[in-house]
């Protein structure tokens, strides 16, 4: 199931990200797919949006996991595509672009907070913009990765 996502997700996330806004021109897109309690599917988008420094960060991923907890959604898989970037948080620097370290304390919080919104299990896929690099990783693998913990 999650293999028919990711070909959905993949194109939808490319599309997203052109629509993302950024003073030093570093743009992300992401697309994700979350059900709710009755079993409905819904697919949520965002595209990173911040015009200078002096604004909040304002994620892609940030924007999908408040449009699930709005829709009292959880997600199942996020698919972020964006450029490859040093984690502001850890210090690494993995093959394809990660949640930053504020989005993955957002994870935490929910998962900490029972909100349903990510579980450890929530798939992250993180793909480069030529789609020639992708990397698969539960939350929990995401956040053991970045020397964090849930």
């Amino acid at each position: 199931m999650v293999d028919a996502m990711l070909e959905k997700l993949r194109p939808l996330a490319a599309r997203v990200r052109q629509t993302a806004i950024c003073y030093r021109n570093f743009k992300v897109g992401a697309a994700a797919v979350g059900f709710t309690a009755d079993g409905m599917a819904r697919v949520f988008v965002g595209a990173n949006k911040r015009v200078d420094k002096t604004h909040p960060k304002n994620c892609a991923e940030m924007q999908i996991m408040r449009a699930a907890k709005t829709a009292k959604a959880q997600l199942a898989v996020i698919v972020i595509i964006g450029k490859r970037n040093l984690d502001n948080g850890s210090g690494k620097m993995p093959r394809t672009l990660h949640p930053c370290d504020k989005c993955r304390a957002i994870m935490r919080r929910h998962i900490r907070q029972g909100t349903g919104v990510i579980t450890p299990k929530t798939k992250i896929v993180s793909v480069r913009p030529a789609c020639d690099v992708m990397e698969e990783l539960t939350v929990e693998e995401l956040m053991k990765y970045h020397g964090e913990s849930l």
